[in-house]
């Protein structure tokens, strides 16, 4: 059953569209990617202050340092949130009146599509069988209908 799935593709059309999309949203994906890089030089640059201004008591130092590190991670999350969130508004005012689904869920499941050619196991083929029937039934159609056609 999971094997027969590899034969499936979306359409032509929607393929264009998702390029589109893609092309949209890349600046997006870029400041996500690196907001990643955010954690470890915001540490290299925390530890450096805290070296480069004098020794170490208990005191504001050791609690700015704290909170600093502990605040990289929600910054980084912070970031993430906003690029997918702009994303998601590229695709609700710009194609999602043209094709009528959302482009960001069109692409998890292209993606999912190309992973599930490329598993060499049936347990990644079935993981990703499992995600691409997710997706398509997030879209709202399922893997048989008019999204996805055959070769």
């Amino acid at each position: 059953m999971v094997e027969g799935k590899s034969r499936y593709r979306i359409e032509p059309r929607l393929e264009e569209l998702l390029s589109k999309f893609e092309h949209d949203a890349e600046p997006y994906d870029r400041l996500a990617a690196y907001s990643l890089l955010l954690i470890p030089i915001g540490a290299v640059a925390i530890a450096l202050m805290l070296f480069l201004t004098g020794p170490i008591t208990i005191g504001w130092k050791v609690y700015l340092a704290m909170a600093s590190i502990m605040g990289l991670p929600f910054a980084t999350y912070a970031v993430s949130l906003y690029a997918d969130r702009k994303k998601h508004e590229i695709s609700n005012t710009k194609y999602k009146p043209v094709t009528g689904i959302c482009m960001c869920d069109l692409s998890q499941l292209r993606y999912h599509m190309i992973r599930f050619e490329k598993a060499d196991n049936y347990a990644e083929k079935a993981r990703h069988a499992r995600m691409m029937e997710y997706y398509a039934e997030r879209i709202g159609l399922g893997l048989n209908r008019c999204l996805i056609s055959t070769r």
